[in-house]
């Protein structure tokens, strides 16, 4: 995989579909996927991306968890336990 410093994952809907082009539909499936191309995703459809990033792309059941996801993915700290804002 790409150097950890270049990475620029992104969170996205899952397309339902795509057309003959490699388009993505704007329909969704209601499940959000984590892309990096850093390390070989081009965000084209799942079954063209290279197999060890199958995990890495989901998908994730909401946004939140691909979040959390990316996050990890990045390295960053608190990944998955981040403080909470009080209300006040």
């Amino acid at each position: 995989m790409a150097d950890r410093e270049r990475h620029d994952p992104y969170v996205r809907a899952q397309p339902r579909s795509w057309d003959a082009a490699g388009a993505p539909s704007s329909e969704t499936t209601g499940f959000y996927e984590l892309i990096c191309p850093a390390c070989g995703d081009d965000g084209g459809p799942y079954e063209r991306q290279p197999a060890e990033l199958e995990a890495l792309r989901g998908p994730y059941p909401n946004v939140r968890a691909a979040r959390r996801m990316l996050r990890e993915h990045r390295g960053l700290p608190g990944a998955w336990s981040l403080p909470r804002k009080s209300r006040g």
